[in-house]
């Protein structure tokens, strides 16, 4: 799916070529001038083949080099190790200073190695908090990692970016956030491309008085289903019936519909207080479902919105809903996407609340074999 939507959405036009160093080039901060932190994951469709080569020719590139201070390739180890991390981390960095500065300023190689935990952590943060960097994970495999290795690279407002190599397309959807933009960054054969994912709205050309660019790619000739999938959150908030359910065959777009229901909602109207997305990743884990919900997470608070994408079977259903426990007071509703509309009748609450996503099937098949036809009407 993830695949499809790139390559529909270049070839609607929408999302400039593939360059992994000009997006990494680009300068984009908030409305207070302040630079930010910025997330980028590299996923390859096929593995880590090509992968590695395209994020080595970025780290490498010139222009990349003197845009950030400090610059750093750790290929991640399981289980992870926190000191190990920031053990690797410092070697790079402190090997980068004495080179650029040719003398050893503060801690040099050698007595970092030798340094003891709690002063190696200080001396980290001290660079972290000062400094630009540039630092890639290669092999990053499950977001308990990912959510233990963000404690210690944090938005110190630098202007700092993380590349994270990934074969999952779970972990690499999920270490951006919903809604992200997906840019496919060659293409190796029909089945196999490496793209890269990033945060909906980055200012990707650097003209930062320009409005951002949107992936709305594979919504265009939808506004009349988008606007009928609006009514069922309201409907099932209401009536407090919470669970409504999304289906539609692989390539559809159920997922990229959903997200613009999620993004619109979450910005444009006050009908929920928090939000949160959740991808899950096949072989289904019940603990990695749980650790991928808020750490607040509450359904007695009032007005959740929660997206669980890729629902694959009733029995994945019946687990999930042991973490989801809903009072019916509650003004909290779960939208589940999935491909079967036996299990999406299964998981909503009523029949009325089962949307089914019609209408991409042509351009879904344009997509993946390189023709060119019209949108298919919604029914």
């Amino acid at each position: 799916n993830m695949l499809a939507e790139a390559r529909y959405a270049a070839m609607r036009e929408q999302v400039l070529g593939g360059d992994l160093t000009q997006l990494l080039t680009k300068e984009a901060g908030d409305d207070h001038g302040n630079l930010q932190l910025h997330v980028v994951s590299v996923w390859g469709s096929a593995g880590d083949h090509g992968a590695t080569s395209i994020i080595t020719k970025a780290y490498s590139d010139p222009e990349i080099c003197r845009n950030f201070t400090r610059h750093a390739w750790v290929k991640l180890m399981h289980p992870f190790s926190p000191h190990d991390f920031v053990r690797s981390l410092m070697l790079q960095f402190c090997a980068e200073e004495e080179q650029q500065e040719g003398a050893a300023i503060g801690m040099d190689v050698l007595t970092m190695m030798q340094a003891t935990q709690e002063d190696l952590f200080l001396e980290f943060q001290k660079v972290v908090t000062e400094k630009s960097y540039l630092v890639v994970l290669e092999g990053l495999s499950n977001m308990a990692d990912w959510h233990a290795l963000r404690k210690f690279l944090l938005d110190r407002r630098k202007g700092s970016w993380i590349i994270v190599s990934t074969q999952q397309p779970e972990v690499a959807s999920s270490c951006i956030g919903h809604p992200y933009q997906i840019l496919e960054l060659k293409q190796f054969s029909h089945e196999h491309s490496v793209c890269a994912l990033f945060k909906k709205g980055s200012d990707r050309d650097g003209d930062k008085g320009k409005k951002p660019m949107v992936e709305d790619s594979p919504l265009i000739g939808r506004e009349s289903l988008l606007n009928q999938l609006r009514q069922y959150p309201a409907k099932a908030r209401i009536n407090s019936r919470q669970v409504m359910s999304v289906w539609g065959i692989a390539g559809v777009g159920k997922s990229a519909l959903v997200k613009k229901l999620y993004d619109d909602t979450m910005h444009d109207t006050n009908l929920f207080a928090k939000y949160h997305w959740v991808d899950i990743s096949h072989p289904f884990n019940l603990k990695d479902f749980q650790r991928n919900l808020p750490p607040d997470f509450h359904f007695e608070e009032s007005g959740w919105l929660i997206v669980i994408d890729n629902v694959q079977s009733k029995k994945e259903w019946d687990f999930i809903q042991t973490s989801l426990v809903i009072p019916k007071s509650s003004k909290s509703v779960v939208i589940v996407i999935t491909t079967e509309a036996s299990i999406a009748a299964y998981c909503a609450n009523s029949e009325e609340l089962v949307f089914n996503v019609k209408g991409l099937e042509a351009a879904a098949a344009s997509t993946l074999f390189g023709k060119k036809c019209p949108l298919v009407p919604a029914e």
